[in-house]
């Protein structure tokens, strides 16, 4: 999976939706179709995006919301054919994950990276230091053959007014 094209996907709407939400506004946002929740601090908005992977052709599904220029959220899943899992494996899944981000993020370094579960489901964790003085930490799992990516973009002087932990911490799969 590109990376590049997830972290457009990501990034590009900063611009687009950029709002100004208060602590006080943090809401449940459920998925059926994506079977997950999380809270986000408004209301986000929801986007598809096909996409060609190197494990072939998908339609990924984000629930993006930017707070500010400086604070983005985003949960991104997509659904790879079952016999994609059955030749790679979720661990090869997940770690190109992982090497997609870093090259997707230019200039960007890992500050931490660990195996996570949720759920039960195997997983990946990352905290990128990007360019522009941005920390992009980034939850991946690996559900069957559902990729979710959630993601928390703050800039340098945001910490105090955005909430990247309750976001990330929040994510929960229901289906």
């Amino acid at each position: 999976m590109s990376f590049r094209r997830m972290a457009l996907a990501f990034l590009a709407p900063l611009f687009l939706f950029a709002g100004v939400a208060r602590a006080d506004d943090w809401k449940e946002f459920t998925s059926t179709d994506g079977r997950f929740a999380v809270e986000f601090p408004g209301t986000p908005k929801q986007v598809k995006d096909p996409r060609q992977t190197k494990f072939g052709k998908v339609e990924a599904q984000l629930v993006i919301l930017s707070v500010s220029n400086k604070v983005f959220y985003g949960v991104e899943y997509l659904d790879y054919p079952a016999s994609v899992l059955k030749a790679h494996g979720a661990d090869e899944l997940l770690d190109d994950a992982v090497e997609s981000a870093l090259k997707g993020v230019k200039g960007a370094r890992i500050e931490s990276k660990d195996t996570i579960s949720a759920s039960g489901s195997p997983g990946r964790q990352l905290v990128l230091s990007a360019p522009g003085n941005l920390q992009l930490t980034m939850k991946m799992f690996l559900v069957k053959n559902r990729l979710y990516q959630v993601i928390a973009s703050v800039g340098k002087g945001e910490e105090k007014t955005a909430d990247p932990k309750r976001f990330l911490e929040s994510f929960k799969l229901t289906g």
